[in-house]
C-alpha cells in the first residue's frame, strides 16, 4: 500500500494526528525532498513524532519505480511538504499505484495554495498559478508571462511560485523573480504586489508594496508572490494591512 501524507507548510509540528497515525503504521517512510521546503523541519524530531526512521528521496527516486515496487510488498509512506497532491509528480505516482492494483491512501494538509488566504484576497478570484524557474545559460523560459496575461485578461489574481533547489538549500531570491516579471511591459517598478515569505512558520512575513520597494528588501525563502487582479474594496483593505 502507498500512503501519501501532507506535512504542512513549516515543520513536523504541522502534521495532522491522522497523518502521524498513518505514518506510524507504515513499514517504511520516506520524505520527498525536491518539490517543496519546510523551513523549520527537523528530521530527528519528525522521526520521534511518527516513531519511524525517515529516508530522503530526490526527484529521480520519486519519479522512478522505486516506491511502486516497494508498495507492492509493504505499507510505504511518502511525506510531502504542503499537501501531497498539489504537485503533478505525486498525482502521477497515485495513478501508477492504482494501475498496479496497489491501494492508495491520501492524507491532506495545508499548502501554499490554501495558506495564501491569509493575505486577504478572495480565493475564488485566483487564476492559474505560475512558476518562475532558475535561468541557465541555455534555458531562459518566459512562458509564465503568457499565463500572467491570461489571468490579467479575466481580472484574476496570480500566485507566483519561485524556484528552489532543496538539495542545495537554495531559493530563488525575490529580487530575481521581480526582474523576470519586469520583462512584462505592463509590469513596472510602480506595480504593487504581495510577497509571502516562509508562510506558515513562526517567522513568516507578508509585504504589499511597489516592486521598487520590494527590490530593496531582504526575504528568506521559501517565498512566493501574488500579483493582484481587480480588487474588491474589502481586498484593498486587507492588502493595506500588509503595506
Amino acid at each position: 500500500m502507498l500512503v501519501l501524507v501532507g506535512l504542512g507548510l513549516a515543520s513536523e509540528k504541522d502534521l495532522t494526528i491522522q497523518g502521524i497515525e498513518a505514518l506510524n503504521a507504515c513499514t517504511e517512510v520516506y520524505l520527498e525532498a525536491y518539490t517543496g521546503s519546510a523551513p523549520d523541519l527537523d528530521i530527528q524530531k519528525l522521526e520521534r513524532t511518527i516513531g519511524k526512521t525517515v529516508a530522503l528521496l530526490g526527484r529521480g527516486e520519486v519519479e522512478s519505480t522505486l516506491l511502486i515496487e516497494l508498495a507492492k510488498k509493504k505499507r510505504v509512506g511518502l511525506i510531502v511538504v504542503g499537501d501531497p497532491l498539489c504537485a503533478t509528480t505525486h498525482e502521477d505516482l497515485q495513478l501508477e499505484a492504482r494501475a498496479a492494483k496497489i491501494g492508495v491512501r491520501v492524507i491532506h494538509n495545508a499548502s501554499i495554495l490554501s495558506a495564501i488566504g491569509e493575505v486577504g484576497l478572495q480565493m475564488y478570484k485566483f487564476g492559474k498559478t505560475i512558476s518562475i524557474p532558475f535561468w541557465q545559460d541555455t534555458f531562459k523560459p518566459t512562458s509564465f508571462l503568457d499565463i500572467l496575461e491570461q489571468n490579467r485578461s479575466i481580472d484574476a489574481h496570480t500566485l507566483v511560485l519561485l524556484d528552489l533547489d532543496v538539495a542545495k538549500n537554495t531559493f530563488m531570491q525575490v529580487s530575481e523573480a521581480l526582474e523576470r516579471l519586469l520583462l512584462d511591459k505592463r509590469v513596472t517598478h510602480k506595480t504593487k504586489i504581495v510577497v509571502v515569505s516562509r508562510l506558515g512558520s513562526a517567522h513568516q512575513k507578508i509585504v504589499y508594496a511597489p516592486i521598487s520597494v520590494l527590490m530593496k528588501k531582504r526575504f528568506i525563502g521559501p517565498n512566493a508572490l501574488i500579483i493582484p487582479g481587480t480588487l474588491h474594496f474589502r481586498e484593498e483593505e486587507s492588502l493595506e494591512a500588509w503595506a
